[in-house]
């Protein structure tokens, strides 16, 4: 004997439909949210590492006897560090300017703006001082407002 399909069947399918629709909507934005955040995180967490890591990394390059210095270039607080090739002496002028990090190379004594050099790393600021002995301390703040500090000591004694 055939059964005749009722009204109650369709009404159970179309609200197991609706129930499985919602469920895999419910599950994209779920998976969307936590993208997002994780996605921030990464990023944040990139900035701050990146940046302390490219400036340990140059300050380990150029760990020469009295290649390494703080001063002032252009009115900002800056790393100075210098290399000689070919008799010309180049440095190497790291410093924090419209929230980036900067880095110019040039040839030492001549004139340059601070615009003239390449933006690396966003940052909110970044302060550089020389403790002594061979002996740096770096402070820099993201864009976020979160400070990572570094004290790096020259094997070369500065």
């Amino acid at each position: 004997m055939k059964r005749k399909k009722t009204h109650i069947d369709t009404i159970l399918v179309l609200i197991l439909l609706c129930v499985f629709s919602a469920s895999v909507l419910m599950t994209l934005l779920l998976g969307t949210h936590i993208y997002s955040s994780m996605s921030d995180s990464s990023r944040l967490t990139y900035n701050e590492r990146t940046c302390m890591s490219y400036i340990a990394e140059k300050f380990r390059h150029n760990d020469v006897k009295d290649s390494v210095y703080v001063g002032e270039f252009d009115g900002l607080n800056a790393l100075f560090l210098d290399t000689e090739e070919k008799g010309v002496v180049y440095c190497d002028i790291i410093y924090c300017y419209d929230g980036w990090i900067w880095e110019l190379y040039c040839e030492r004594g001549l004139d340059f703006l601070r615009t003239d050099g390449t933006k690396v790393i966003e940052a909110k600021s970044v302060s550089f001082r020389d403790l002594g002995s061979g002996l740096f301390y770096v402070e820099a703040t993201d864009l976020d407002g979160k400070t990572s500090k570094l004290n790096i000591c020259l094997r070369s004694g500065g």
